[in-house]
């Protein structure tokens, strides 16, 4: 897994405002759908959750659902509109990554 994935995956983190467990960060970078993945912990994640976990992230993946911060779980949206924003910050985030190995 190249480098800047899991970087940009914190930087994304820390905009919401969390930290997050190294394990965590591998996790998400590894899942079949990094973007994805990493919307829907940053959806689940409490509000005043200070780092987001290993275990929070298997949940998440582990379930194929989102878990809200109040711990009920749901199905991903089926809203086309949902489909195509996810697939479109998946676009972005790997274009970033490209930009990122073309300049290093």
């Amino acid at each position: 897994m190249p480098l800047e994935a899991p970087a940009r995956i914190v930087r994304e983190l820390t905009r919401h405002g969390y930290n997050a467990d190294r394990e965590a960060v591998t996790l998400i970078a590894s899942a079949e759908n990094p973007a994805r993945t990493l919307q829907a912990v940053v959806e689940s994640t409490p509000d005043d959750a200070l780092t987001v976990t290993k275990e929070r992230v298997r949940r998440v993946t582990e379930a194929g659902a989102t878990e809200s911060g109040d711990g009920t779980v749901s199905t991903p949206p089926d809203d086309p509109r949902f489909q195509l924003e996810m697939e479109s910050r998946n676009r972005q985030m790997e274009s970033g990554m490209l930009h990122l190995k073309r300049r290093g």
